[in-house]
């Protein structure tokens, strides 16, 4: 008896999951694996100059960093340095966070050519990210 009382469940149960299927619409990944490049919220300046992304600079460069977004200028950001030591290795990363305005030169003391800089907008805990934001970056190049 338990026997037919369990197939009788499982079938019931089988149909009634067949009908939530049809009546739910698909989920689709579409929005999250966007191809799309998406463009920097911030703008990125060295002494008052626009940084244009994916720029190369040499270790060599003098100057100030600062940033600004939606015409407001000197924001808070964050600056994280990605580091290829090694082909074997994975990248090192170093942070600076909730910077003002920074020396170039203090940050390129950490650098060696082919570094990449990403910078972005600093974001208190309490506030919530803007993830179609990409972060500003740029390359380091050696002088030869």
């Amino acid at each position: 008896m338990r026997g037919k009382w369990y197939i009788l469940i499982f079938l019931v149960c089988s149909v009634m999951f067949t009908i939530a299927q049809q009546l739910v619409p698909p989920r689709t990944l579409e929005r999250y694996n966007s191809k799309t490049i998406v463009e920097p919220c911030i703008q990125m300046y060295l002494n008052a100059d626009p940084i244009a992304c994916g720029n190369l600079l040499s270790k060599k460069t003098k100057g100030v960093i600062t940033a600004s977004k939606d015409n407001v200028n000197k924001i808070y950001f964050n600056i994280t340095i990605k580091s290829n030591c090694g082909k074997n290795e994975p990248p090192m990363y170093l942070r600076f966070i909730k910077v003002k305005q920074m020396d170039i030169q203090e940050l390129l003391q950490y650098t060696q050519d082919g570094d990449e800089i990403y910078i972005e907008e600093f974001v208190p805990v309490n506030n919530k990210i803007d993830l179609s934001c990409s972060p500003a970056n740029f390359y380091i190049q050696n002088p030869s």
